[in-house]
């Protein structure tokens, strides 16, 4: 467990998974060992997640990935988070598009305007980090729209396993997505004896 200090709260963060990678749908099944959240066995079974779902990346918030992971849900803008805010569309984002957006790719996912960093020192390690989070996911497949890139990157590659032009997913259909790998990446800002 690592106690983290976020703005003026402190926050407990259990680490199950910290892993950066691209997992092409052939390693799908070898990534079953990297499962960290609780999947509902009902729903594991009922639709055969493993089988028949695809590998897709959310990069979120940590008060949104804690709504989601506390109600095994996914929020869209205009839901209330667990801390009582409301999630709203981005800034730079299209307004008035309430929709939950994956990727097939984390480097995707884990760019700052899905996966903001988010400051906290450690007490453990007296350390001030920089994290990002990005919840690993099974999709089903057609419960989606495929769509470019429209963090403005035109020509310029964001993956070398995906394409620009298939690179955002998204949907409105909450159950159509699992949460079972919680990803974060820690960069470390400063130490303490820094200063």
């Amino acid at each position: 467990m690592l106690i983290a200090i976020v703005g003026s709260t402190v926050v407990f963060v259990i680490i199950l998974i910290v892993i950066c990678y691209w997992c092409p749908r052939r390693e799908r099944k070898k990534s079953r060992g990297l499962k960290g959240l609780h999947v509902d066995p009902v729903t594991e079974e009922h639709y055969a997640i493993w089988d028949k779902w695809i590998v897709t990346f959310h990069g979120t918030t940590i008060v949104a990935a804690h709504s989601i992971l506390t109600n095994r849900q996914f929020c869209l803008p205009g839901d209330t988070l667990i801390d009582g805010t409301v999630l709203g569309i981005r800034p730079g984002h299209i307004p008035n598009k309430k929709h939950i957006y994956t990727s097939p790719t984390i480097a995707y996912s884990s760019l700052p305007v899905y996966s903001p960093k988010t400051q906290f020192h450690s007490l453990r390690t007296k350390r001030t980090y920089e994290v990002q989070i990005v919840l690993q996911c099974q999709q089903k497949p057609r419960s989606f729209t495929i769509q470019c890139e429209t963090v403005g990157a035109k020509t310029k590659r964001i993956c070398q396993f995906a394409s620009n032009e298939k690179v955002e997913y998204f949907t409105e259909i909450r159950a159509s997505l699992v949460a079972y790998g919680l990803l974060v990446r820690f960069h470390k800002v400063s130490d303490d004896y820094d200063s």
